[in-house]
């Protein structure tokens, strides 16, 4: 889509919003990651066990049976398309042909503008912000010396 869009600005911003959406969701989950030491938290590292000559862990156990009914949905509902949708056809083909124009009403670069003036502070925040080192310790006590 990039591509044949004959417009190059246009070209080059599309996958790198595209790319920033990904990301985002990534940064978000890493930054309370380290914010709150999730990597420590024994709830979140699951346990192993023995499931007979099987050793299992819990973490992979949960995802692999969140895939297993996954495929189960897709497979049950022909990937999405036979899920009950949440507007009629109608009200959906209504709103097929307001949208563009709600679109056409708002240009490209106003949106690439606000979003740079949102991003550009939280990243400036994100990279001035003083890294914490160990906190400094008091000088050790001197004991008073005994003569004798």
């Amino acid at each position: 889509m990039a591509a044949l869009d004959g417009d190059p600005l246009h070209g080059g911003v599309l996958p790198a919003v595209y790319v920033l959406g990904m990301a985002v969701a990534m940064f978000g989950p890493a930054l309370l990651w380290d914010r709150f030491d999730l990597g420590r938290k024994r709830w979140l590292r699951g346990r192993g066990f023995r499931a007979g000559p099987a050793a299992l862990h819990s973490t992979s156990l949960v995802g692999g049976v969140l895939c297993i009914a996954l495929g189960a949905a897709f497979l049950a509902f022909d990937g999405t398309s036979a899920l009950p949708s949440v507007l009629s056809t109608d009200a959906e083909s209504a709103l097929e042909e307001r949208l563009p124009d709600l679109g056409a009403a708002v240009s490209d670069r106003l949106v690439l503008l606000v979003l740079a003036a949102v991003a550009a502070p939280a990243a400036l925040l994100v990279l001035l912000r003083p890294v914490r080192g160990p906190e400094p310790q008091p000088p050790p006590e001197e004991e008073p010396s005994v003569r004798g």
